[in-house]
């Protein structure tokens, strides 16, 4: 009695149609084939329980009467040959292991087939959520009574591998003027689940979602959104108006994006204000783990906040000198700062020269800027590398202080001997 098979040929083109005779047959795996198709036989394999495709380039789908398979417990396939899986998956109501989903408009391919699989366990991304209707059909999908489930992504179209998902919504090239809301709702069944956004090339819409409220949320990323030109509150703020409540140690606090500490602001030419909350409202705590603020091609943005209590890195290039300025001025923690094409920029801000903790500074082509410092002797504590990149900066570069140590790694294009630098 056979329970399992392999087949590992390279040059195999397709399986016996009589496979389907191999009624007490348990595990089947197909691995480094060229085969185009299974035969519907296999359909027949009533006792199944896993089934392994690997490294198939060629097979593209899978036969249609596979929801006959009422036994199976584990499917391992990727999406990146297999693009769309058979109709009513739901009916395999003993399946663990699922590594996608692709979600269809036709009756058999909806989200809800995935709400039917109650007992899935590890790790799923579900492709083309573009085609959810609203948040009552998100949420059939039961993901919060999936608690075997502990890697999610998230993926508004169906054109991208999912690598190292781990609670993911991207959403690359969507061209309506507003995001559905159900998305990002606090009803939205991605809530408890989302440590990563990745919003790019929404160039259609002109406001970024609410997202201040997402509990968990780590790392937000928004890049290429050409009609935003003001992030204001509802930034900040869901859909309700309420904030995100933050009760770790009974005190209660309001507090607005609590888990993020990577923020990516890139590509948004028409950007000109972003606004700062603690100014606008009530709010007590915002942005209380934000670690890493990168803000890049921003050329028209002119004012920003300053509340980034525990930011250690900043890398800001092509925005203007004003929104730099008000960046910075109340940064205590800041350990590195990169900073690229600051137009009117003609010296660092001198709140910069109050921080203790900065190690790190690069400079590059920041073409206004005449001095470092206006004053002679500037000193970092803590600073360790100086790199500039520019013609006209001669004066102001910091010294080291008496026992402490700075390395001058770069001087480009100066025309004289950075040694001079330090000579007053």
């Amino acid at each position: 009695m056979c329970t399992w098979s392999n087949f590992i040929w390279a040059t195999c083109r397709q399986l016996p149609k009589s496979i389907g005779e191999f009624r007490h047959l348990r595990l089947l795996c197909i691995e480094r084939t060229n085969i185009k198709a299974l035969p519907n036989s296999i359909t027949k394999l009533y006792n199944i329980q896993t089934l392994i495709i690997k490294d198939c380039p060629l097979l593209e789908e899978l036969p249609n009467d596979l929801r006959n398979l009422t036994n199976l417990r584990h499917i391992n396939i990727s999406h990146k040959y297999i693009k769309q899986l058979p109709i009513n998956m739901g009916k395999l109501n003993c399946l663990q292991t699922l590594p996608f989903f692709v979600i269809g408009q036709d009756d058999g391919h909806r989200i809800k087939e995935v709400g039917c699989l109650s007992q899935l366990r590890g790790g799923l991304s579900i492709y083309n959520l573009k085609h959810v209707r609203d948040k009552e059909e998100a949420r059939t999908t039961n993901l919060m009574g999936k608690t075997g489930v502990h890697k999610l992504g998230f993926h508004w179209s169906s054109e991208r591998e999912g690598n190292n998902n781990d609670g993911i919504l991207e959403i690359e090239n969507f061209k309506g003027e507003k995001f559905p809301s159900w998305v990002l709702a606090r009803e939205g069944f991605l809530l408890d689940h989302l440590l990563k956004i990745r919003l790019e090339n929404c160039d259609k819409c002109n406001k970024i979602p609410t997202l201040g409220h997402l509990p968990h949320l780590k790392v937000l990323e928004i890049k290429g959104m050409d009609n935003v030109t003001c992030i204001g509150t509802e930034f900040y703020l869901n859909y309700s108006g309420e904030r995100s409540n933050n009760s770790g140690g009974g005190n209660d606090r309001k507090v607005v994006f609590p888990a993020l500490k990577t923020l990516v602001f890139e590509k948004l030419p028409n950007l000109v204000k972003w606004k700062d909350l603690l100014e606008l409202t009530t709010i007590e705590t915002l942005f209380p783990c934000l670690e890493d603020l990168t803000i890049e091609s921003c050329g028209q943005l002119t004012s920003a906040p300053y509340h980034f209590p525990t930011l250690k890195k900043l890398r800001i290039s092509s925005i203007k000198s004003t929104a730099f300025v008000r960046i910075i001025s109340r940064l205590s923690t800041l350990a590195s700062l990169d900073i690229w094409n600051i137009s009117e920029l003609v010296c660092l801000p001198k709140q910069l020269f109050e921080n203790k903790s900065l190690m790190s500074i690069y400079i590059g082509n920041c073409f206004d800027l005449v001095s470092i410092s206006p004053h002679q002797d500037v000193t970092f504590p803590s600073l360790e590398t100086f790199e500039i990149l520019s013609k006209s900066t001669r004066r102001g570069v910091p010294s080291p202080k008496s026992g402490d140590y700075l390395v001058v790694t770069k001087f480009y294009q100066l025309g004289y001997n950075p040694a001079r630098l330090f000579q007053h």
